[in-house]
């Protein structure tokens, strides 16, 4: 489907005022400091790293809570 196939008719559009105040947000805006520097330091790849890791985190807790378990009861030690 193409973008002109939509059928936009019932959409209200957005006005200046709200372009006004929308902010740009990066992933470096998302997550604190010290976290972005880590994962900064990790290659140039931050943002996709941090992409994938977010992806892994919210297909664990679809897991966890398509299971019918919460997220707290994830095991958080290190298995040796």
């Amino acid at each position: 489907m193409r973008d002109e196939d939509i059928n936009t008719s019932g959409v209200t559009p957005l006005s200046a005022e709200f372009w006004a105040k929308v902010k740009l947000r990066s992933s470096k805006q998302i997550t604190d400091s010290e976290t972005f520097a880590w994962f900064q330091s990790r290659g140039e790849n931050a943002s996709q790293q941090m992409s994938g890791a977010l992806k892994i985190y919210a297909e664990a807790h679809t897991f966890y809570y398509r299971n019918g378990k919460s997220i707290e009861s994830f095991d958080r030690r290190p298995h040796n």
